[in-house]
């Protein structure tokens, strides 16, 4: 088997452009990618709130509590990776799930204000949703509480993983099968 040099540099432009060009396509995947896949995350994590406001019992105090069993099951086990916070704007922990023991509280930006959101995406390992509600008890009493509901980021890693994976594998295989036409015979 002989390789003509014309041949040769014609291959290396090819899988030099290929590379280039699967390079591209992979930022541009992986960031919209990414995109979507964290407001489907942040979607959860919203109906995570909802569901612990739906199970929240004011107190004539206005104080809240929470009832021992949640509808998601995941917040009574350790290390399950979907973690709960209620706190007070001024930090004060008011309750927190079982599945939280042994991390840090979450600290929830300055003047989050009631009825609004806040989603933290950039943290390495968790993502976190906040959100702040003036919570009314039947005798009148108003306090202002902030929920917030964290989820281990191993999701969005796995998927990542998955979109690299495939990526080098059909650049890989669009490179070799074009290299039998440029191996002179």
């Amino acid at each position: 088997m002989q390789i003509k040099s014309l041949s040769f540099r014609l291959l290396a432009t090819e899988g030099l452009v290929l590379v280039a060009f699967f390079a591209l396509v992979a930022v541009v995947l992986e960031q919209s990618f990414r995109e979507s896949a964290e407001e489907a995350l942040k979607e959860r994590l919203q109906v995570q709130i909802y569901s612990l406001l739906s199970t929240a019992e004011s107190k004539n105090s206005g104080d809240l509590r929470l009832p021992p069993s949640l509808p998601e099951h995941r917040f009574a086990n350790p290390g399950s990776g979907l973690y709960a916070f209620i706190q007070r704007p001024n930090k004060n922990l008011i309750w927190r799930s079982p599945s939280s023991i042994g991390l840090d509280v979450p600290v929830p930006p300055e003047k989050l204000g009631a009825g609004n959101t806040y989603f933290l995406a950039d943290n390495p390992r968790r993502y976190f949703l906040h959100y702040d509600i003036a919570w009314k008890s039947l005798t009148g009493v108003e306090k202002e509480y902030i929920f917030t509901v964290a989820e281990d980021s191993e999701f969005v890693s796995r998927l990542r993983k998955a979109l690299w994976s495939w990526l080098v594998a059909i650049g890989t295989s669009c490179y070799l099968s074009n290299l039998p036409c440029y191996v002179g015979v």
